[in-house]
């Protein structure tokens, strides 16, 4: 048996994540957000404060997208940081994904279901899915910090 190339890879468990997010939320509205806090902290003001102002601010006015799925991604390991981000996401009437969690999840059934798929579980394919879905046509609009 060959190994399909990763690239092909990547674009089937790609759709089949926006296909498990949008089951999951009831919607086809997608929005990545990325707030790197590690690396990044020194260079951007993430603290709960300025993402409240800077959430409020991007979703002002997106009410004629519907309800939007906002994939969330980030190095932040603080769950207190993590829940308030949520809470601010579902309290301006969006599902709040957690990206990484939904991912592995995805990544994990897929590997189950292809020859050779144990091969899948490992951070190179994590990324380049995640990089695939953040590029994606189906994204609305992208917002880092």
């Amino acid at each position: 048996l060959s190994f399909p190339a990763y690239s092909t890879l990547t674009l089937q468990l790609k759709d089949r994540v926006f296909d498990s997010i949008s089951k999951a939320h009831q919607t086809e509205n997608f929005v990545s957000l990325h707030i790197r806090r590690a690396d990044g902290k020194k260079e951007c003001d993430t603290s709960l404060a300025r993402m409240w102002r800077y959430l409020q601010c991007s979703f002002n006015k997106t009410n004629s997208f519907g309800r939007l799925a906002v994939l969330f991604h980030t190095d932040e390991t603080n769950t207190c940081y993590l829940d308030a981000i949520r809470q601010m996401i579902e309290s301006l009437g969006n599902s709040y994904v957690d990206l990484d969690t939904t991912l592995w999840k995805v990544l994990q059934e897929y590997a189950t279901s292809i020859p050779n798929g144990e091969r899948l579980l490992n951070n190179f394919m994590r990324y380049n899915a995640e990089t695939a879905l953040d590029d994606d046509e189906r994204i609305i609009f992208k917002m880092e910090q």
